[in-house]
C-alpha cells in the first residue's frame, strides 16, 4: 500500500526538486505553513512527515517548522506516530539536532548539501522501492486485498460494505495504536454529519458480527476510540 508524505516548506523551488525524485513512491500533500500542516494531519492520517525548520509568511515573519513536530508528539494517539523528518537550510549544528530529536524527529538534513541522502532515506521508506509490493493486509486469518477491497477470513469471502470496508483497513493498517472515534468518524464520512442509522459504532458492531478474530482484538472499552490489539508473531 503507498504511503501518505506531507511535506511542509515554504520553498516550491525545494520541493519540486525532491518531488521529481519521488513522486512515483508516495501520496504526496504539500502545504506552505504550520497551519496548513496542522489542518492537514487532523483531516488525514499520514505515515511520513517532512518539516522546514524555518518558514517565512506573507507578513514577513517566520515560523518554527517544529511546532508541526510539537503537535504531533503531544498528540500520538490522533497522528499515530508519523515518521518526521526536519530539512533546514541553515547550517545545523548540534543544538538544531537535539531540538528536532526532543520532538521526536528521525532526522536532520541540510538543504542542499544533503539532499541526496535525503531522498535516499526517503525511498527506503517506500514499500513500492522493494520489488515485493504488498498487494494485501493481513490479519491473523483476514486477509484485505488492497487493490479490490475484496475480504476474506479464514479463505472465504466476507461481504462488507464499502464503509465496513474501508474501516477494517484503517483498523489493520494502525493496529497496536488506539483510533479516536472522531477521527475515524471524519476519515470514514468526511465533513458529512454522521446518519443515525450509520454511525461508526454501527459499523463496527456489524464488523464485529462478521468477523470473529476482529470482534475478539479490537478494544473499543473505553468509547473514546477503536485500538485493534497488535497481531501477536508466533516463533517458529
Amino acid at each position: 500500500m503507498i504511503k501518505k508524505l506531507l511535506f511542509l516548506d515554504d520553498d516550491r523551488m525545494y520541493f519540486d526538486k525532491i518531488y521529481k525524485q519521488i513522486e512515483d513512491l508516495f501520496e504526496i500533500c504539500y502545504v506552505q505553513t504550520v497551519e496548513a500542516a496542522i489542518c492537514e494531519l487532523k483531516k488525514t492520517f499520514y505515515d511520513i512527515v517532512v518539516i522546514d525548520r524555518h518558514i517565512m509568511k506573507r507578513n514577513g515573519e517566520v515560523e518554527d517548522g517544529l511546532d508541526v513536530a510539537k503537535e504531533i508528539a503531544a498528540n500520538p494517539n490522533w497522528y499515530l506516530n508519523p515518521e518526521v523528518f526536519v530539512v533546514s537550510g541553515k547550517r545545523k549544528t548540534k543544538e538544531d539536532k537535539l531540538e528536532a530529536y526532543n520532538v521526536a524527529a528521525k532526522n536532520c538534513f541540510l538543504k542542499p548539501e544533503e539532499d541526496d541522502l535525503f531522498v535516499a532515506v526517503l525511498k527506503q521508506l517506500s514499500p513500492s522501492f522493494d520489488s515485493d509490493t504488498k498487494k494485501a493486509l493481513y490479519y491473523y486469518t483476514v486477509e484485505y486485498d488492497v487493490r479490490t477491497h475484496e475480504v476474506k477470513d479464514k479463505g472465504k469471502e466476507v461481504k462488507l460494505s464499502a464503509v465496513q470496508s474501508f474501516v477494517l483497513q484503517e483498523l489493520i493498517k494502525y493496529q497496536g495504536y488506539r483510533i479516536p472515534k472522531e477521527k475515524l468518524e471524519k476519515l470514514t464520512f468526511g465533513k458529512k454529519r454522521e446518519i443515525s442509522d450509520n454511525t461508526i459504532s454501527t459499523t463496527i458492531c456489524r464488523m464485529r458480527q462478521q468477523i470473529p478474530i476482529i470482534d475478539k482484538n479490537l478494544d473499543s472499552r473505553r468509547f473514546d476510540g477503536y485500538l485493534l490489539r497488535k497481531e501477536e508473531i508466533k516463533k517458529k
